[in-house]
């Protein structure tokens, strides 16, 4: 077996026990570093800052995706 297809194969390995650990146990708890109450989990795309979470009002055209959407205009 080749090292790539090695490390495929280990890939693979590690993310179905990692699939195995959340179904029997329950996902980890979402991360939120901003306090702002969404975390990595909940689609909060700029964790360091709280004005920045999936629930914001987006300002259009600021420059700024503040609700997470992937568009800066909605």
């Amino acid at each position: 077996m080749s090292g790539t297809a090695a490390m495929a194969l280990m890939g693979l390995t590690l993310m179905t026990s990692a699939c195995r650990v959340d179904a029997l146990y329950g996902a980890p708890a979402s991360v939120d570093e901003d306090g702002d109450g969404y975390g990595d989990r909940d689609g909060d795309c700029d964790d360091s800052d709280a004005a920045i979470n999936p629930g914001a009002i987006d300002t259009v055209d600021d420059g700024v995706d503040s609700n997470c959407d992937g568009d800066d205009n909605t």
